[in-house]
């Protein structure tokens, strides 16, 4: 009885570490205003132009408004340079890995293995 009580608080333990980490590490939000007085929301700071990086202010993520805007495309190469490398498989997995959505999905991996593992 007492080694089931301790698989079942384990497994609790587990499944809270994984759902509760990803949702709180949420990032910082960076507000701008361009030239033309519109005011830009973003979370990536190279996103935003060198000449307004220093007037960027970092504001609380809860009273960000929500907003979609696409990430552009890369500037194609210029003529006579070499396009930089695409990232190889295993470097797409260890950026994916170390992700949200990449550390959910290793979390409930786990805790599987682990149920799988004491269960009778």
């Amino acid at each position: 009885m007492a080694n089931q009580t301790f698989i079942c608080c384990l497994v609790w333990v587990v499944a809270c570490l994984v759902f509760v980490g990803p949702a709180s590490s949420a990032g910082v939000i960076y507000k701008y205003e361009d030239e033309k007085g519109m005011t830009h929301y973003t979370d990536r700071r190279d996103l935003i132009p060198e000449k307004f990086r220093s007037k960027a202010k970092v504001i609380d993520s809860g009273k960000a408004p929500v907003t979609v805007v696409p990430t552009p495309p890369p500037s194609p190469p210029a003529p006579g340079e070499q396009p930089p490398p695409s990232p190889s498989w295993l470097d797409q997995i260890t950026q994916f890995s170390s992700s949200g959505p990449g550390l959910t999905i290793l979390g409930v991996l786990l805790l599987f293995m682990v149920w799988r593992y004491f269960r009778n």
